[in-house]
């Protein structure tokens, strides 16, 4: 009974939403969505040798509005805002300690932990050219209140660290996004070499984006610092071919850029997950009315998964006290490759 618990979760919510069109060119659509949520966890209190009641009751209003102005029948611009919140995992409330064998570290949950709330703001523009085709441009900014993070706590004696969730103070997120997909369907007619891509079709997503945390804690490393599990930069894409024949093929491509997986303290660096690239194959052909048969392999380039820590440090070359200037050093606390995975699948329809 010392690590071991019941929870629940209950939430009643009410919405009421409004469309309303503004001559031929505005639609404006606006909600209010109420939350009543209530949150149990019963255990044991390991300490006191009492039983253990957690519970968390909340009243939230939730606005939203989305604003789209119309610029020609493929075209138009949005501007969409909203609150949403990031409520903690029973398992992050849980004041109770487990050994994570992948982590090779003790995890705490926080029964303090606060519900973090989120102000979204988004601008986009639209372009949809022709059937299955789309162009969308967009820029946002995301405002969070007591944002919930992993964070490193050093061990006592061993010289090592665990892992503790706790809010921070505040957050921003501010960036760009593309999606695209573009289908070469329009080749068809071609009269040149051109006609070949007709059967493909290409999307792309990607995003840049720049945040930034402020923390008052004393146990952090740093008051200001990019966002816990948020990536500089993301990128989605895929190639798509589909004949008349009954041959399909996709490649699917992704790769993030380096983030903060654990926030560190002033002993122990943060520990980052550097860039992983993704490919990933799958055919599938029709044989005949009745018969198709696939193919698939999940990581193609089964590219390491890599943590490190990046210690800058003063070095004293000539040991004479002195520093001669700051270093850099990368240590990896883990890696290891997730391997491919390949599947082969027949499907008979009678």
């Amino acid at each position: 009974p010392s690590d071991s618990y019941k929870a629940q979760n209950d939430i009643l919510a009410y919405y009421l939403g409004m469309k309303l069109p503004i001559y031929a060119l505005f639609n404006v659509y606006a909600g209010l969505r109420v939350e009543n949520n209530k949150q149990v966890l019963n255990g044991f209190d390991n300490k006191t040798n009492l039983p253990l009641d957690i519970t968390n009751k909340t009243t939230d209003l939730f606005p939203s509005l989305n604003i789209t102005y119309t610029i020609t029948e493929k075209a138009l611009i949005r501007f969409a805002y909203g609150l949403t919140v990031n409520r903690p995992e029973f398992r992050e409330i849980a004041p109770y300690s487990y050994y994570d064998f992948a982590l090779k570290s003790t995890v705490y949950g926080n029964d303090s932990l606060k519900n973090a709330y989120v102000q979204n703001f988004d601008l986009r523009y639209e372009l949809y050219p022709s059937m299955g085709e789309m162009l969308n441009i967009g820029f946002f900014y995301k405002k969070f209140d007591n944002p919930i993070e992993a964070t490193l706590f050093p061990t006592s004696g061993s010289g090592g660290w665990d892992y503790l969730f706790v809010n921070t103070k505040s957050s921003t997120s501010l960036g760009a996004e593309i999606d695209m997909r573009k289908s070469f369907a329009s080749l068809t007619n071609s009269t040149n070499f051109l006609k070949n891509f007709r059967y493909f079709t290409l999307t792309l997503n990607a995003s840049y984006i720049y945040s930034k945390i402020v923390s008052d804690a004393s146990y952090v490393r740093d008051k200001e610092r990019p966002m816990q599990g948020q990536s500089p930069f993301i990128v989605n894409t895929g190639i798509y071919y589909q004949n008349e024949k009954g041959l399909m093929v996709s490649v699917l491509y992704n790769v993030i850029g380096k983030r903060i997986m654990y926030v560190g303290n002033p002993n122990s660096p943060h520990i980052y997950e550097m860039p992983f690239h993704l490919l990933d194959l799958s055919v599938n052909k029709t044989v005949n009315k009745h018969l198709t048969v696939k193919f698939g392999v999940k990581n193609l380039l089964d590219d390491k998964v890599i943590f490190k820590q990046i210690v800058t440090f003063n070095k004293d070359i000539n040991n004479d006290g002195v520093g001669d200037g700051e270093v850099e050093r990368e240590q990896i606390t883990k890696e290891y490759k997730p391997g491919r995975y390949f599947s082969v699948g027949f499907s008979y329809q009678f």
